[in-house]
């Protein structure tokens, strides 16, 4: 079984040859693209559907600002600049998809993965942004098939725990998750239905076992993709170096039950207490890069309709809430 001092050595190994490199890049590249477009660049604009192409920059973003913020964690660094950024960027570029699908429900604008989708979710959370966080959740849930499951093959079954919870949550009664390709694979959500299920259990005890297991979970499924010996593709919960360390699915329970008016216990999980990642911390002051606001305010400007906090009500009465 792997160890947490063991995850967390190979989690720094592989970062440390990612993120100086990537971090050198991000002002070059993608935040340069970002700023032609803002400027009208002539050459920039011929190129073919470039509103929609460039917020694909936003991912290379995300990846570059999210994998920084947590190699710094691990050395004993704390720079939250890093992690605005990661969020930030990733919350556009998933309103700005979901926004190009709404306008044509023909257009193969799906958010990266219901991978990452469930980040957004989780990190939003964690982070402290309860209306952000409703507000991803229930854009995803009016178009779950286009938005969270068209031509995704994910093949684990966190991803479907983390959207389960917050539809409980939200109470959202009248939005049905069980898509497709959800009944064919993913209608038992494995280890992940014990956490589902008891997510609100008083009893601390016995809910400090329940979280203590799932953090076994956790770490025994942080691992990146593999082959087997058949040649085929053996997947696994958290295979985002990034969360390996930081277990933003976990901790967005934590902070779910304080919003519920819950006590949380001390988690005795090595996980919880090897790194400040595995701490629930105070919610995150918002500090957004100018940049990133100015290029979503023009991409609303340009594209009718672009989701916002002002859709809350809309969705809510559609969705079913408890809030």
């Amino acid at each position: 079984m792997t160890t947490i001092r063991k995850l967390r050595k190979t989690t720094e190994a592989l970062l440390r040859e990612r993120v100086e490199e990537n971090v050198e890049d991000l002002y070059d590249e993608p935040m340069g693209t970002l700023a032609k477009w803002m400027a009208n660049d002539p050459d920039f604009m011929k190129i073919p559907n470039v509103r929609f192409s460039l917020f694909s920059q936003s991912d290379w973003i995300y990846r570059s600002s999210l994998e920084k913020y947590v190699a710094d964690c691990l050395y004993g660094s704390l720079d939250l600049t890093w992690l605005q950024l990661a969020q930030q960027s990733q919350s556009i570029e998933f309103i700005c998809a979901a926004t190009i699908r709404a306008n044509n429900r023909q257009h193969r604008s799906a958010f990266v993965s219901l991978e990452r989708f469930a980040e957004l979710l989780a990190r939003s959370v964690v982070l402290g942004w309860r209306e952000d966080a409703e507000l991803f959740a229930r854009v995803g849930f009016n178009d779950v098939e286009g938005a969270l499951d068209a031509g995704i093959g994910v093949m684990c079954p966190m991803p479907w725990f983390v959207v389960e919870l917050f539809k409980d949550w939200l109470g959202a009664s009248k939005v049905d998750l069980m898509t497709p390709f959800r009944t064919d694979f993913f209608e038992n959500l494995g280890p992940w239905r014990e956490l589902l299920a008891n997510w609100r259990e008083t009893d601390l005890e016995k809910f400090e076992k329940i979280m203590f297991r799932a953090a076994d979970v956790h770490v025994a499924q942080s691992r990146e993709a593999e082959e087997d010996d058949d040649d085929e593709t053996m997947h696994f919960d958290v295979e985002e170096t990034a969360y390996w360390m930081w277990p933003i699915t976990l901790l967005a329970v934590l902070r779910l039950r304080e919003w519920e008016g819950l006590k949380n216990p001390a988690m005795t999980h090595p996980l919880f207490r090897e790194s400040p990642l595995g701490q629930l911390q105070e919610p995150l002051e918002r500090q957004p890069n100018d940049l990133l606001t100015a290029a979503q305010e023009r991409f609303g400007r340009e594209n009718p309709g672009m989701f916002s906090l002002a859709d809350l009500p809309r969705l809510r009465a559609a969705q079913g809430s408890r809030l």
